[in-house]
């Protein structure tokens, strides 16, 4: 019987693929897996002959880019598994993973558990956090949660407070690495379709958590999630993205009125981001030109949004 199927959404990412599987087969030696890699993009000869000399590799042809959640949701649909691990193609494990399976196993109240997580340099990556409120976005759009990192006062999105050292409920976790029961996830649906990137791992989190379970960090395992530079870059297309998710997860979890003050409230952050920008630009301090467009493009959209 297979204990764990871990499913990896691919676009266009072959080599990170190639890596993050490599880490997998050095690391976890005490569960039975499968690895389904969901590439999508269109149909793609050179993913599957990269993985062909892996026997226990599975390539589900999305046929187009479904979007990150709609694709995860095609590797649920094929797991063998009792649990489903969702990993994102740029994450290396530095450990097995028996150990968040064990909690998982010992409070069935669990929905999802995350690990600790490392960027390319060594240093810990916030991978939970607080739902979006008033209160924490005011934080960090207006800079105090860079000021005050450690005061919990402020309700850090990302709980830059939290030393990352132990196993405890939060709000939601990060999805380049959602490790859950098979059957409680298929029971909510997986992920929303409604959101093509970005929100998504928050909101698969919250209705969890609706349905009576529990989303945990945990220290028991670690990895290390190589960001690159597409999901780094500010593009125009990204701020098109990131403010349609934000309308969906907004307007499905909260009222009008609370809607509007996310809103305006990202508005003025993102006018702040994009005066600073301009000024660093003239001072000829950054060669990133793109940011004023960047922050103009999510303020039109974030309001477009709100009017609908």
């Amino acid at each position: 019987m297979t204990d764990v199927s871990i499913i990896i959404v691919s676009y266009k990412s072959v080599n990170e693929i190639l890596a993050n599987i490599d880490s997998i087969k050095r690391n976890i030696r005490t569960l039975k897996y499968e690895i389904l890699v969901v590439n999508n993009y269109a149909v793609d000869k050179g993913l599957s002959d990269a993985l062909k000399n892996y026997g226990d590799v599975t390539v589900i042809e999305a046929g187009s880019n479904l979007g990150f959640g709609r694709a995860n949701n095609l590797g649920l649909e094929a797991a063998k598994g009792r649990f489903v691990l969702f990993v994102n193609p740029d994450v290396i494990f530095l450990s097995d993973i028996d150990r968040l399976t064990e909690v998982l196993e010992n409070d069935r109240d669990i929905g999802l558990i995350g690990p600790i997580t490392y960027d390319g340099k060594g240093r810990i990556m916030p991978s939970c956090g607080e739902y979006p409120s008033v209160k924490n976005f005011l934080s960090f759009n207006l800079f105090f949660n860079n000021l005050f990192p450690k005061v919990k006062w402020w309700g850090n999105f990302s709980m830059k407070y939290f030393d990352f050292n132990e196993t405890r409920d939060v709000d939601w976790i990060s999805g380049a690495f959602m490790l859950g029961r098979k059957s409680v996830l298929k029971r909510i649906g997986g992920f929303d379709k409604d959101f093509f990137m970005y929100n998504e791992d928050i909101d698969i989190c919250w209705r969890l958590k609706k349905s009576g379970f529990k989303v945990v960090f945990s220290d028991k395992a670690s990895i290390i999630h190589n960001v690159g530079h597409a999901a780094r870059n500010k593009s125009v297309a990204k701020a098109k993205m990131i403010a349609e998710s934000n309308g969906v997860l907004w307007n499905k979890h909260y009222s009008q009125e609370t809607v509007k003050k996310l809103t305006v409230i990202l508005c003025l952050g993102s006018f702040i981001r994009k005066t600073g920008w301009k000024l660093l630009s003239l001072m000829k301090k950054t060669g990133r030109k793109n940011m004023s467009e960047y922050y103009d493009t999510l303020i039109t959209e974030s309001l477009n949004y709100l009017k609908e």
